[in-house]
């Protein structure tokens, strides 16, 4: 199912009490403040298990990570405000607070590498990749 069928019946989906839930390009539900994932996520947060899945890596800024992890690991990364001020060094600003920072990334990244992220390299499986065909 897309992403925009599926937000426009998030009520119903919830109501199915699914156990697993398997989605692919999970980059497209990074941004805390889109409708999408302001109806998906806590569809998702329901199920037993979850399985997310992009080949897309999300490397701009912790802040952009911080759905992805909740869905994954929703009893440590409950709350935005602990995880910004750890992992995004938010900044005041005339605007409000600025979360587009970084800091601590090493032990963000432990945490993505030990518990959460496989991530494979293109040089890695070009051998195993088939031959292009034109």
């Amino acid at each position: 199912m897309s992403y925009d069928l599926a937000t426009k019946f998030a009520s119903i989906i919830s109501q199915m009490s699914f156990k697993i839930a398997i989605l692919d390009e999970v980059h497209y539900l990074k941004s805390r403040h889109s409708e999408r994932s302001m109806k998906l996520v806590p569809v998702i947060l329901w199920c037993e298990r979850v399985i997310l899945l992009t080949g897309t890596p999300l490397l701009s800024w912790p802040n952009e990570c911080f759905n992805v992890l909740k869905m994954l690991w929703p009893d440590i990364f409950s709350s935005f405000t602990a995880f910004a001020n750890r992992y995004c060094n938010p900044k005041k600003s005339v605007h409000g607070v600025d979360f587009n920072g970084h800091s601590n990334l090493r032990e963000l990244h432990m945490i993505l590498a030990a518990r959460i992220m496989i991530r494979r390299m293109k040089i890695d499986v070009l051998k195993e990749l088939p031959s292009k065909r034109r």
